[in-house]
């Protein structure tokens, strides 16, 4: 048996959990090494995630991925992270991928499977059977492969055994090393397709991503692999310092992963295995924060809980909880106690917060767990924002996104589809902002806010904006809310509510949308209802169905109804007024009606297409009810009453 020292002064994570040295000498099948081609501006890439981990926790110890971060979709913009490698365009060039998500499965040619005729690069619909059928064929070799790294010098040690059960189809082999990376917090398009990895924050945890090769590129030459049968061809110990960073994306050793698999030349991957790394013995983290409210409207304190988390393997007995506010001085508090590896406990903040008006961010860590310095800091912080509205402005909004800084100063987004676009309406501008709804998931909602309005000084008060939108294609009703509320949020009413293709101004489309100077549509809602009202909050509410995007600009208030009132209709007929079941409207064809309730919350609305038309108010309660009815350039507002 012959020891072979493949290389020196290598680096690679190393874990005891699922390591397989020493290498078993019974003949088993093969492993699966899934490669998956992925990128942050990606929009399916995480359905792609999704299928990859499924394959993974189906069939453990017996499949593997490694996240290839390559292509124009990784190519990151200003201020995102960079997750490429200098090995990630060879490996996508010789898959000939045409799409992505796209993935081989052991670098093996499937026919039929193929994005392109001969290649190993396929669509995530294949990748399950493609996996299946490489765990159903016999292989010639064992690879085991058990890493460990010292927490304090950054070495990693990583031990490698190669088992040949059966001689080779070729003289010689490559045996690849590749360190990995899991939990990954950073932007990712679509994320909403793999919901279980987007967090509180609304950004994602990125697993298996490649971050280096220990052997290079296409890995080290294992000869004579023709005869090996019944031979331990490698069993080799190497060592590497790992980088504080690679591409400056931060390198948290305890979320590394060692994947070693060998392969017939630069293609064919016979099998492989993985590990993870072990566990520092003291390392504490703050896991979420809680008792943030997204809008405060009041000077009352703030009183966050955090969830602190022993991710060591020692019991935890002391910590320091720490927080600042928008990088400011560090409030701190001790905590003691008995905490098993692996187990959280809530800690209230005693030292609470004041608030103040506008977003802010505050950052809780955790410093000296056992009263020594933390074996893995980078775990320790998470932050989260609270909005304060402790003022509202009587300043009429005039927004039209011309600043590239989104949201506007004052305004708030809630989730991770609202972003600023170089569209403008109607072709005058530079600016509005986009609903990325052709990315989002079904029943993702996000919500944009503007700032805290004060009407109290004005009896009539209209927001008029403009909006731009097309379908995928029909059934793909995307909807867009406009609400208000007077209780800081925890109420909304409705002023507006389309979807679909009510809500459209443009064909449907399968292209991602952009609209033209021609393909908007003005709306003008009344908000004297509201007159009079000192703590309004408004927010364009977003809930997509997996449909296109939408797009909305020069957002503005101003006093007055906004509704040009050039005259009442005089034919119109409405009765019986009170009602009981059924009201009667003659002469209204062609004319939009809508039926509000006296706080101004629009109960229902429809299009009036007939001369004679009726509506059900038997399930209102009883009370008194506006109706509006808009023809032309025509307005009629009438109070009607229901009783029981």
């Amino acid at each position: 048996m012959r020891k072979m020292l493949l290389f020196l002064l290598l680096v690679l994570p190393v874990i005891s959990l699922n390591a397989q040295i020493p290498v078993s000498t019974t003949p088993e099948n093969k492993n699966v090494i899934l490669e998956e081609f992925t990128g942050i501006h990606c929009g399916y890439c995480p359905l792609g995630h999704k299928v990859a981990s499924t394959i993974m926790t189906s069939n453990p110890n017996n499949a593997y991925v490694i996240a290839i971060h390559t292509g124009s979709y990784a190519t990151p913009d200003a201020g995102e992270p960079d997750y490429r490698t200098s090995f990630g365009s060879a490996i996508a060039s010789q898959s000939d991928l045409t799409a992505y998500p796209a993935g081989t499965v052991n670098r093996h040619v499937f026919s039929g499977m193929g994005q392109s005729s001969g290649g190993t690069a396929m669509s995530r619909t294949n990748w399950t059977a493609a996996s299946t059928t490489i765990l159903g064929q016999p292989s010639y070799l064992n690879v085991g492969v058990s890493a460990q790294v010292d927490y304090v010098t950054r070495v990693l040690t990583i031990h490698c055994q190669v088992y040949y059960t059966g001689n080779s189809t070729v003289t010689t082999n490559k045996l690849n090393i590749a360190i990995l990376q899991n939990n990954i917090k950073g932007p990712q398009s679509g994320s909403s397709g793999n919901p279980t990895m987007v967090t509180p924050d609304g950004q994602y945890l990125h697993q298996h991503m490649l971050r280096h090769m220990l052997t290079g590129q296409w890995g080290v030459t294992i000869k004579n692999t023709n005869t090996a049968s019944g031979t331990l061809k490698v069993d080799t110990t190497i060592t590497y310092t790992v980088p504080a960073a690679y591409t400056s994306v931060p390198v948290n050793l305890a979320e590394l992963e060692i994947i070693a698999f060998v392969s017939e030349g630069n293609q064919e991957i016979i099998s492989g295995s993985g590990c993870l790394m072990n566990q520092p013995a003291i390392d504490a983290s703050i896991s979420s924060v809680s008792g943030l409210p997204l809008l405060h409207c009041s000077t009352n304190t703030i009183t966050p809980t955090v969830v602190l988390k022993n991710k060591g393997t020692d019991v935890l007995t002391s910590a320091i909880i720490n927080y600042t506010v928008d990088g400011g001085a560090t409030v701190s508090q001790n905590w003691s106690g008995s905490l098993a590896p692996g187990a959280t406990t809530n800690v209230t903040i005693t030292n609470p917060i004041t608030p103040a008006q506008g977003s802010h961010v505050v950052k809780c860590f955790t410093t000296m767990p056992n009263g020594v310095n933390d074996l893995n800091a980078l775990n320790d912080d998470y932050s989260a924002t609270y909005n304060g509205f402790l003022t509202f402005s009587t300043t009429p909004v005039n927004e039209e996104f011309t600043s590239t800084s989104f949201p506007p100063a004052g305004w708030v987004v809630d989730g991770n589809y609202w972003a600023r676009h170089a569209t403008s309406s109607f072709g005058i501008g530079t600016g509005s902002a986009r609903m990325n709804f052709y990315a989002a998931q079904t029943g993702v909602e996000n919500d944009l806010y503007i700032y805290g309005l004060d009407l109290s000084g004005v009896s009539t008060y209209h927001l008029s904006f403009d909006h731009a939108y097309a379908q995928y294609q029909s059934g793909y009703d995307d909807r867009l809310q406009v609400q208000i509320s007077n209780n800081c949020g925890s109420s909304w009413t409705s002023l507006f509510d389309k979807a679909g293709s009510t809500l459209s101004t443009a064909p449907a489309s399968s292209s991602s949308f952009t609209p033209t100077s021609g393909q908007w549509a003005t709306n003008t809602i009344n908000l004297s209802f509201f007159a009079g009202q000192s703590d309004l909050i408004i927010r364009f509410h977003a809930i997509s169905d997996y449909g296109n995007n939408l797009f909305i600009d020069k957002i503005n208030t101003a006093s007055g109804t906004g509704l040009s009132e050039a005259g009442n209709d005089d034919n119109l007929m409405i009765y019986p007024n009170p009602a009981y079941d059924i009201v009667t409207i003659l002469n209204a064809e062609n004319s939009e009606m809508m039926l509000y309730d006296v706080y101004g919350k629009l109960v229902t609305s429809e299009y009036i297409f007939g001369n004679n038309h009726t509506l059900n108010v038997d399930a209102l309660a009883t009370g008194t009810y506006i109706l509006k009815i808009i023809r032309g350039d025509k307005i009629s507002s009438q109070k009607i009453s229901v009783i029981k």
